[in-house]
């Protein structure tokens, strides 16, 4: 059963969102909701980022949400998030 995890994080916002996006949407500037298929994925999520932070310094935290609360979310006001573009000249 899939189950959609809000994922929120502090530093080194780039390389979280790295990898984040690959697993879901980018709704807040450190925050995505994925989508996890099963608990194998779940692990592999919770994985990923250790070796990106300190957990001295860094925090990330995972918030399993109840089946049909995404559809359910409210959102006030219109603003899209960006994605960055690296560009490299050669």
């Amino acid at each position: 059963m899939e189950v959609i995890y809000l994922v929120a994080y502090d530093r080194r916002r780039e390389q979280i969102a790295a990898i984040l996006s690959s697993y879901g949407a980018r709704v807040q500037l450190s925050v995505f909701e994925c989508e996890l298929a099963d608990a194998t994925i779940v692990e592999r999520v919770r994985g990923l980022p250790k070796r990106t932070i300190e957990p001295a310094e860094d925090q990330i935290r995972l918030y399993p949400l109840p089946a049909g609360s995404v559809r359910a979310t409210e959102v006030i006001g219109n603003r899209r998030l960006e994605e960055r573009a690296d560009f490299w000249i050669a």
